[in-house]
């Protein structure tokens, strides 16, 4: 495996302008050379930068063999991908069938009211005789009324339920999307290491 001299590194393995002469320097302290090993195994470097430079360091035939693997490890990330947006999808029609839950609660209430509505202006229409009628119809009214304010309630409850599922939901996805990526370095940062230690042309 090649190993490269301060000198070396600047000339042909230096991938951006932030790996300056006494970054490097630094970095290779009182080593006079360095390996694609030495700094994917560097404790001090983050992985996208350990993975940007090493790959600078690696032989071609150890690029090939990292990026077979890489290949095998984005598919089975793309077949997880998948399962996750299914459950996205299935987390989304939950959502969709608990709101029109509630806009049917809302719906029925208002038929209820509605027809209640009704019944007090019959019982207006009735004739003096039916004042009894009458006071019983307010009953009724008034009691519906109760009914249709707890309904209203429960649907503006389980709206809420809803809306903050939701919203829960869409932060746990970024969380995870943020952990898959750091993850996905981390194995990556692995992967590379692994090539350069089994290929060594």
């Amino acid at each position: 495996m090649k190993s490269y001299t301060l000198d070396e590194l600047m000339s042909d393995a230096t991938p951006c302008a932030k790996w300056t002469r006494e970054r490097c320097s630094e970095l290779m302290g009182d080593r006079e050379t360095v390996t694609a090993i030495d700094v994917l195994t560097c404790a001090d470097l983050s992985d996208i930068d350990a993975i940007y430079q090493a790959s600078r360091m690696m032989s071609p035939a150890q690029r090939s063999a990292a990026a077979w693997v890489l290949a095998d490890e984005a598919q089975a990330s793309a077949a997880a991908a998948d399962a996750a947006a299914s459950a996205a999808a299935a987390d989304a029609y939950a959502y969709t069938a608990a709101a029109a839950g509630a806009a049917a609660v809302y719906a029925a209430d208002s038929a209820n009211n509605a027809a209640n509505a009704a019944n007090a202006a019959s019982a207006y229409a009735a004739s003096a005789a039916a004042a009894a009628g009458d006071a019983d119809a307010y009953a009724v009214y008034a009691a519906d009324a109760g009914v249709y304010g707890v309904g209203v309630g429960v649907g503006v409850a389980d709206s809420a339920a809803a809306y903050a599922a939701g919203a829960g939901a869409a932060s746990s996805a970024y969380a995870s999307a943020d952990a898959a990526s750091a993850r996905s370095m981390r194995v990556s940062r692995e992967i590379f290491l692994t090539a350069c230690c089994e290929v060594t042309t």
